[in-house]
């Protein structure tokens, strides 16, 4: 695990080297990263929320057009 709180590098990693997990919120860029070799789950007893205006699954855009994804 590792902290750069100095200014301009605001950044928390975690990484599990053997596993070659890691997760990596950086503020300078706006981004978190979760990368790894396995299986990633996201669960929810409720309501599971992307809202952003371009979301890529596998390479793929998601083009909105109303109808369900199948």
């Amino acid at each position: 695990m590792s902290l750069d709180d100095r200014e301009g590098k605001e950044r928390v990693q975690i990484a599990h080297k053997h596993l070659n997990l890691r997760i990596d919120l950086d503020a300078k860029k706006g981004t978190l990263e979760i990368e790894g070799e396995s299986a990633l789950s996201i669960k929810s007893t409720g309501l599971l929320s992307i809202d952003s205006p371009q979301i890529i699954i596998g390479g793929r855009t998601l083009v909105p057009n109303g109808r369900p994804i199948q």
